[in-house]
């Protein structure tokens, strides 16, 4: 089907009296995706794919479609195809009609007006058939004015996605009485669309999708007391202040004026320029939604991906459509192979007791605990976080909104498989790879530091840095008087001390790693003092790479030797130490849980010690959490598991006080990230190279459109072929003699409702993956896409194995820098004019947001050394270098703010603006490398504090 994974069943809405269920609202944002397609070949596709009869209709303001057989009718209304020119020149004015019952917004009952006729025959027509109203946008708009103009006519449901205010008290009024909760009206987080007009009001049954795993609901007219209404939302319906509209429409005039203005817009083939193929219309969206909160959250294909998740667990677990549950029992067996076929997943363990909650999973022998350790980290993805309890033989280290990070057993996965809260399990694959002074100074630091009416440093600030390690003896991380400003060091792959549940099993549920304290720090330091050859873990000396160090004192350290200072040198330091990646040659080095548990577990230890009440800090303090290390494979549209649990630590972008910063990364220049267009009945190629080397493991992601079905069929250098896969045939893996390969084809994943491929090439013990080109043939069966467009991603390793003979540099920022939330950084020099490093990654995200943000210096970078000498120095480049400038710059903002006794903190997405409207050399138009411009940390500061 065109607008959703999951092919449309009549039954879904051919009952006027069902009432509310996910896969009616499915239907129906469905054919509200259909209305954005050119009228033709929207009428084709329902045709064709949801075998109903299909009229499309439009006006010069107004566009929809009407979908009918014999027990149903649907009529869908689109929004404009510029959001943000609309919200540019919407007016206020309000239009009384006694038929409605009152004043209703002029533009709206205009934009209706122009349709009226069609929809009035539509409705007469209906007649006993169950009639649907559906709308996004400006289209919810019309939908709920189509609906009250035929209040009298018995109406099946209202659903509208991100729709406006348009009503006065006495429609809204009307509106309430006559439909009830037959009105549900959805809004997508901090969907600016929904807050405007001003003046004007909302009813209707509210469903507001958070990053928080519950959906709020607000039943009632938005000026009704809850307690009246019997509400149950815990964030009400929010309408922007008049004075803030104005502000908005000023800032959306003056990027047009500025996009008209640039002579290298739509002309990419002429100036070189990346990313600058974009229309007007897609340019001016893209830059407002970089400088507005809540716009990009308005797009119909976000609200498509919410309802998708949501509906696939009705639809899999009640058997209503076998197609999706036969996919989703092919991820569930894809996660519990993960364990089975893992040769090294077994081992004793003697010093730590496991309990998954059943007495099958451990044992004691002679004395010593055994485990069975056929078990592996995963992220699930679950419907409704507050009521999910664990099954047997899963254990959970963290959970963040809808997501939880597990260990689980094969057993384990079984049981989330028929958990009726879990919609996905996910490996936590063993990627992430480091992203690696003049500089201080050109951001503008130093002049926060010294500039006599601020001098500021940050001491009541916190900088979390998740990374490598850090070296507690270097002087960098020392105060005034000697002592260390590391508060603590988690160090994930070093068991040989206490893990954070043992540490403080009050605030902390993590159970593994070791927890080092402030104590812990300072006993290490005495006793190296007294004996150099002092016992020191060596994740507290970085020993393996130096790269966290490295970073900690580009955003927090203190001058030493001929060092100058970081960005914030007072400031408290909170390093955790991830294992994310496995050493093959290595057979000592712990079994990694992968990047993608391994942070979201470092997340949640280090937002639980920012709100104090640990035995880490017992008062709350401001923090800003510094990302080097990134991860390739995944969708880069901001709804992967991975980029949903970075946006729940910070409630997307809504708690004060905590905020990510994550580098861009350095794969412009490695082939990780190839693009192709397909044709419907043709077959196109797409081929990389792997070298030789001892790797374990080449993971690759395909993602297209929901409603494109393609074939696909891998060659691999050896001659083996792997496939076809299809929607009628999801899987297919060949088991040879050195390594397996596995394609996965997953129909409307539960992410984001699009399709994805995984491709994985495993090695067996002793065997190898084939050296020499691999090729994937694609074979469009049926494109009803706009783009057709196939992105691939190769997962990264340290040596970065795969890479595409046809490599395209966009889009190919790491994730999490995708992530809604998260302020991403790329890396220039240290001078003007400014130069993007040939290896730091391009924008746009896959659903054409701008990112990065902003960039910052990361070339040739000098910092702390580690394992060395206390005062050791060194310099390094890349996005790594970039990203902790501007995590210190925001720490200098909290502390000065901490210091001034706010009230309320600046939350991410606040900080995201003001990073990129505060700028070096600012333009309203951002760039895929430099976004916005160069970080000005003393503006940044004053418009802060």
């Amino acid at each position: 089907m065109v607008a959703h994974s999951f092919r449309f069943r009549e039954a879904w809405l051919a009952d006027p009296n069902q009432g509310f269920t996910w896969r009616s609202t499915l239907a129906l944002v469905s054919a509200c995706k259909i209305a954005y397609h050119p009228a033709r070949e929207a009428e084709r596709l329902a045709r064709e794919d949801w075998q109903v009869e299909a009229a499309a209709f439009e006006s010069s303001e107004s566009q929809g479609i009407i979908l009918e057989n014999d027990r149903m009718m649907v009529i869908a209304f689109r929004g404009t195809d510029s959001t943000a020119d609309w919200l540019g020149n919407l007016r206020i004015a309000p239009r009384f009609v006694p038929s409605l019952g009152g004043a209703l917004h002029r533009g709206f009952l205009d934009a209706y007006d122009a349709v009226a006729p069609v929809v009035d025959a539509a409705v007469a027509r209906a007649e006993d058939r169950a009639l649907w109203i559906a709308g996004h946008s400006l289209g919810g708009a019309l939908a709920v004015i189509a609906a009250l103009t035929h209040r009298d006519h018995k109406i099946a449901g209202i659903m509208t996605f991100g729709q406006p205010r348009l009503l006065g008290k006495r429609p809204a009024r009307a509106i309430f009485d006559r439909f009830g909760g037959r009105y549900r009206r959805f809004v997508n987080r901090d969907d600016i669309v929904t807050q405007v007009p001003p003046g004007y009001s909302h009813t209707g049954f509210r469903t507001h999708f958070s990053v928080g795993g519950t959906d709020d609901l607000h039943f009632g007219i938005e000026a009704s007391p809850p307690s009246e209404m019997g509400a149950t939302a815990s964030i009400g319906d929010k309408e922007m202040p008049i004075h803030e509209f104005v502000e908005l429409q000023e800032m959306i005039d003056a990027i047009s004026d500025e996009i008209e203005n640039r002579p290298d817009i739509g002309n990419a083939a002429e100036t070189g320029a990346p990313g600058r193929d974009m229309a007007s219309e897609e340019m001016l969206d893209a830059s407002v939604e970089g400088l507005v909160a809540g716009v990009s959250d308005h797009r119909i294909d976000a609200y498509v991906a919410e309802v998708s998740a949501r509906a696939a667990a009705e639809i899999s677990f009640e058997g209503l459509h076998e197609t999706f549950s036969d996919r989703r029992d092919a991820s569930f067996r894809e996660a519990a192979t993960e364990i089975t076929d893992d040769p090294d997943a077994t081992f004793e363990a003697t010093h730590r007791s496991f309990d998954f909650g059943t007495e099958d999973d451990a044992s004691t022998h002679g004395g010593i605990e055994t485990v069975d350790m056929r078990e592996r980290n995963f992220l699930v993805r679950l419907d409704d976080a507050d009521e999910w309890t664990p099954p047997n033989g899963v254990r959970v280290q963290s959970r963040v909104g809808r997501i939880a990070s597990v260990v689980a057993t094969p057993q384990g996965v079984e049981n989330l498989r028929t958990d009726r809260f879990t919609l996905d399990v996910e490996p936590s694959r063993e990627a992430g790879v480091e992203e690696l002074t003049d500089s201080v100074p050109h951001v503008k630091g130093t002049a926060v530091h010294t500039r006599p009416d601020v001098a500021e440093r940050g001491e009541r600030a916190l900088v979390g840095v998740i990374d490598t390690g850090i070296d507690i003896l270097h002087q960098a991380f020392d105060d005034s008087d000697g002592n260390s400003r590391i508060r603590a060091v988690w160090v994930q792959y070093d068991d040989s001390g206490k893990s954070p549940k043992q540490v403080d099993p009050k605030a902390f549920s993590q159970d593994y790693g070791s927890l080092y304290t402030a104590k812990d720090i300072a006993t290490f330091r005495a006793a190296h003092q007294a004996d150099n050859d002092a016992t020191i873990p060596p994740g507290l000396r970085d020993a393996f790479s130096g790269h966290g160090t490295h970073v900690a004192s580009i955003a927090a350290g203190r001058a030493f030797a001929d060092v100058g200072d970081g960005m914030a040198p007072d400031a408290g330091i909170i390093m955790v130490a991830a294992h994310n990646a496995s050493d093959p040659d290595n057979p000592d080095e712990p079994r990694s849980i992968g990047y993608s548990a391994a942070h979201v577990d470092a997340l949640d230890l280090l937002k639980r010690i920012s709100r104090g009440r640990t035995s880490l800090l017992d008062h709350s303090l401001p923090m800003v959490i510094n990302v080097s290390l990134g991860m390739n494979a995944g969708a880069h549209d901001g709804q992967t598991t991975l980029e949903t649990a970075f946006d729940g630590i910070t409630d997307n972008g809504r708690t004060p006080g905590l905020v990510i910063v994550k580098s861009a990364g350095n794969e412009r220049e490695h082939g990780g990230h190839s693009s192709i267009q397909v044709a419907e009945g043709g077959m196109v190629h797409m081929s990389w190279d792997t070298p030789a080397n001892n790797r374990k493991l080449d993971y690759l992601e395909a993602w297209f459109e929901p409603g494109d079905h393609v074939a696909f069929t891998l060659r691999a250098p050896d001659g083996t072929v792997i496939g076809p896969v299809n929607f009628g045939n999801i899987e297919a893996s060949q088991d040879k003699a050195d390594y397996t390969c596995r394609l996965t084809l997953s129909e409307g994943h539960s992410d984001n409702g699009h399709n994805r491929l995984a491709i994985s090439v495993k090695r067996k013990s002793g065997g190898a993956i084939p050296v020499g080109t691999w090729t994937l043939d694609l074979h469009a069966l049926r494109v009803v896409s706009m783009t057709a467009m196939v992105h691939v991603w190769a997962e990264r390793v340290r040596d970065r194995s795969v890479s595409f003979k046809q490599p395209d540099s966009e889009m190919t920022l790491s994730i999490p820098g995708t992530a809604r939330s998260v302020v991403t950084v790329g890396a220039c020099n240290s001078a003007f004019p400014m130069k993007l490093l040939p290896i730091s990654s391009l924008g746009t995200t896959r659903d054409g947001r701008f990112k990065p943000e902003l960039c910052a210096p990361g070339s040739a970078i000098v910092a702390a050394l580690a394992n060395s000498e206390p005062d050791a120095k060194t310099a390094k480049n890349g996005t790594s270098m970039a990203a902790p400038h501007v995590a210190g710059a925001i720490a200098l903002a909290y502390s000065a703010n901490e210091k001034a006794g706010v009230d309320r903190h600046a939350n991410a997405v606040q900080i995201q603006q003001r990073l990129r409207l505060s700028t070096q050399h600012f333009s309203h138009v951002p760039h895929p490398g430099f976004g916005s411009g160069l970080l000005d940390a003393e503006k940044f500061f004053d418009e802060m504090t």
